[in-house]
């Protein structure tokens, strides 16, 4: 698993576009020098925001990381086939029964034990499940026990807190920040037993998270720091969102109306971002590329082509146009 397939690079590629340029209204990273290049590399995380969490620290460094996820998300052959292409690796918690977590979660640890010893690098969203809240809940001991095993076989491994922030979780066009702290010292004298090494490790973690996440007021007065560096061109896009944004609707219609349906029919309210970015995120391409194709087939090539060159270039500036006319 440590080595992306080509097919993983080209959708790495256009997510990280799509993400950065034209979902977040900003986008920055701090600490970035406390991230090795190289090696045994484990990010221990807070879970503020389902998908945009996963996406917001993948694109924050080179790592390319691998991601785990609630087991259940596997059940089907062909949801199991896209996560591992995805490199997401299943994460089995008590709820999903004794069976299996004394069956499958050891084969889970196993993969991501080889990845780590292989140099790879990993993100486990230490609280578990994904809250809305600035502050942090507490870390379950999955990821200790992990780092843990990389030390009794005496590999290297730096584990790394970091934060992912938003000012705000569900809407299109956030000011989103990625911070990763200076590494953990996990380095505990071997007479202590296996328990209490892992509780000093998540007791660690969850100090330095907490010192990291900012609260509600912090969060305000960064986005309105941050909105003041897009006050000169706001104008200039709200003035090219009368033009550009009808034309969007139109063209993307049949895309906007599904992710629309999906975001109302679904029962968690706080799952909006996800679902807008899996429905419009990935869908707009493929519908892209299919109405190229059907001008190339109505018209000729040569015009299918140039739609398909304009396409990301009038969407970018259909984003920015939509990010500036909603946020202020």
């Amino acid at each position: 698993m440590n080595k992306p397939s080509f097919g993983y690079q080209i959708l790495y590629g256009y997510v990280k576009w799509m993400y950065r340029k034209c979902y977040c209204r900003h986008y920055e990273v701090h600490g970035l020098e406390n991230v090795p290049k190289e090696g045994a590399t484990l990010f221990v995380t807070n879970h503020q925001n389902n998908l945009p969490d996963a996406l917001s620290i993948l694109f924050a460094s080179s790592r390319k990381p691998v991601f785990v996820a609630r087991a259940d998300f596997f059940n089907h052959p062909t949801a199991n086939k896209l996560l591992r292409f995805l490199r997401i690796l299943p994460m089995y918690r008590a709820d999903h029964g004794k069976t299996a977590i004394k069956e499958n979660l050891p084969a889970t640890m196993k993969e991501l034990h080889n990845h780590l010893r292989d140099g790879g690098a990993c993100v486990i969203m230490g609280e578990g499940s994904s809250a809305p809240e600035r502050s942090i809940r507490p870390l379950k001991k999955s990821w200790a026990r992990l780092a843990n095993s990389l030390k009794e076989d005496g590999i290297p491994i730096c584990v790394i807190p970091a934060v992912m922030e938003y000012n705000d979780w569900q809407d299109w066009g956030p000011d989103v920040s990625v911070t990763f702290g200076e590494p953990l010292d996990i380095n505990y004298t071997s007479d202590l037993k296996e328990g209490q090494q892992l509780r000093l490790m998540k007791d660690a973690a969850e100090e330095r998270l907490s010192k990291m996440v900012r609260n509600d007021g912090e969060i305000e007065a960064w986005s309105r720091k941050v909105g003041g560096k897009y006050s000169g061109s706001r104008w200039t896009w709200k003035a090219l969102s009368l033009a550009l944004l009808p034309l969007a609707y139109l063209y993307l219609a049949p895309i906007l109306l599904l992710a629309k349906s999906k975001v109302k029919n679904h029962s968690r309210l706080d799952f909006k971002s996800t679902l807008e970015l899996g429905f419009i995120g990935l869908g707009t391409p493929l519908w892209v590329i299919f109405m190229c194709v059907l001008v190339a087939l109505i018209w000729t090539w040569k015009y299918g082509l140039l739609a398909l060159i304009a396409s990301p270039v009038f969407l970018w500036a259909a984003c920015r146009s939509y990010i500036a006319k909603t946020r202020e």
